[in-house]
């Protein structure tokens, strides 16, 4: 419960503060006119904050619950659990560089897919136990 309450204390303060923030690390959506149609930049660390939340909520559950995604932590060896938030943090830090330098989309294809093949073999390892 206390856990609650502070994620709701910390979004609440990430949100007050999300203009300054996004100015602090230069992360912002600007409108190119074609596909981006807003007028004017964003903030983009939205995805920032959920990730944030996921992992206070994952080692929460980790260390005090033993439980993660109704999985029964004990089966699973401390690799398998950290290489799951090393994939998720690799997609949030993919997005972010791309946001800042527009990367192809044959370069973002490419390490999307070579993520997605690690969460497969993750996958297929749950599956076995």
């Amino acid at each position: 419960m206390i856990v609650i309450f502070f994620l709701i204390f910390f979004n609440f303060l990430l949100l007050l503060n999300l203009t300054y923030i996004s100015q602090y690390f230069n992360i912002f959506d600007f409108p190119d006119g074609k596909l981006k149609l807003h007028k004017k930049k964003i903030p983009t660390i939205g995805g920032l904050i959920l990730i944030i939340n996921f992992t206070i909520i994952f080692f929460y559950q980790v260390v005090f619950v033993k439980e993660f995604l109704s999985f029964d932590i004990k089966k699973f060896e401390n690799f398998e659990l950290f290489s799951l938030l090393i994939l998720i943090y690799g997609h949030l830090f993919l997005g972010l560089y791309d946001d800042k330098h527009n990367l192809t989309a044959s370069k973002k294809n490419f390490f999307f897919n070579r993520n997605y093949t690690y969460i497969n073999s993750f996958k297929q390892k749950l599956n076995h136990h």
